[in-house]
């Protein structure tokens, strides 16, 4: 997969014409830079989402994932700085939001328990958490041990 090394540069386009934009005078050079804003956007949500069609947990690493060539930025923290909503909008970018977030913490915690448990491990500070929180299971540690998680 190299569309990490086309989404970020799209979205780092997108950064620069906008300033560009905010800076140009006559209309017809703003109406040039509106027009190669909109394709660059355009061009880093189409390849996510053909990434998120192929592998939706790829997709997600893809956005998450410090780019060196770009001084070891994300794609989400480019698209942040460039204040490209469509793109952080996309189911990608919230799933790469939603693991940040929740880190290791289980991300399906709706029901009344789940929201008492973190209620209580809120409350004691973190003591409590461990005995009540439903945590994400490793996967290194799953592959490794896969007598332990039967």
């Amino acid at each position: 997969f190299q569309l990490k090394y086309r989404i970020c540069p799209a979205l780092i386009a997108t950064k620069i014409l906008k300033k560009y934009y905010s800076i140009a005078l006559y209309g017809e050079l703003k109406d040039r830079y509106e027009e190669n804003i909109k394709y660059f956007e355009q061009y880093a949500i189409d390849c996510l989402d053909k990434c998120d069609d192929h592998d939706a947990d790829r997709a997600c690493e893809l956005v998450i994932q410090q780019n060196e060539l770009y001084g070891y930025v994300t794609c989400l923290q480019v698209a942040s700085g460039a204040n490209d909503e469509r793109f952080i909008a996309a189911p990608a970018c919230v799933q790469g939001m939603n693991n940040i977030w929740y880190d290791k913490l289980y991300p399906e915690q709706k029901s009344m328990t789940n929201q008492l448990a973190l209620f209580i491990g809120f409350i004691s500070l973190g003591l409590m958490a461990p005995n009540f929180v439903k945590y994400r299971e490793n996967e290194k540690v799953r592959r490794k041990f896969p007598f332990f998680f039967k």
